[in-house]
């Protein structure tokens, strides 16, 4: 690591890009995941009702963790671009080595690990939202199995 406060933020926004195309990854995957679940809770064949029984809150239910993804990948393409001044004063202000057999600075430890955590909660929204998704296709696959 250098001590170049330049460095580091070119680093970090090197390592924002490559996060922010997981992120549209992960979010694309969560939107079509939640659109398939709506989809499938709400087929006449599989379902008795209008819903499936536990998701009667229907849209406004498998539209949040969507958001959340969008939300996300917007946090993480404006970090991604890296003009941000409060983003490159956290490297210029907090240069206080924090770990120094590894050089890492307190700006670098809270820009990572910020970007990292909600890299890390989209991916838990992500499999949430195919484990819905999941669930809601078997139970209507063993019902149109007994129908």
């Amino acid at each position: 690591m250098t001590d170049d406060p330049n460095e580091q933020m070119r680093t970090f926004v090197f390592a924002a890009r490559a996060s922010l195309v997981a992120a549209i990854g992960l979010a694309c995957i969560t939107w079509a995941t939640s659109y398939l679940a709506a989809v499938s809770a709400s087929v006449p064949k599989c379902a008795a009702e209008d819903w499936l029984v536990g998701y009667r809150n229907g849209i406004p239910e498998f539209l949040g963790l969507p958001f959340f993804g969008a939300v996300i990948v917007v946090v993480v393409c404006l970090m991604a671009l890296g003009r941000s001044q409060r983003l490159q004063d956290l490297f210029e202000v907090y240069d206080i080595v924090v770990l120094p057999s590894m050089q890492i600075t307190l700006g670098m430890l809270t820009a990572y690990s910020s970007l990292f955590g909600m890299l890390g909660s989209l991916a838990l929204a992500t499999s949430v939202s195919f484990t819905r998704y999941k669930a809601i296709a078997t139970y209507c696959l063993a019902t149109a199995a007994i129908n």
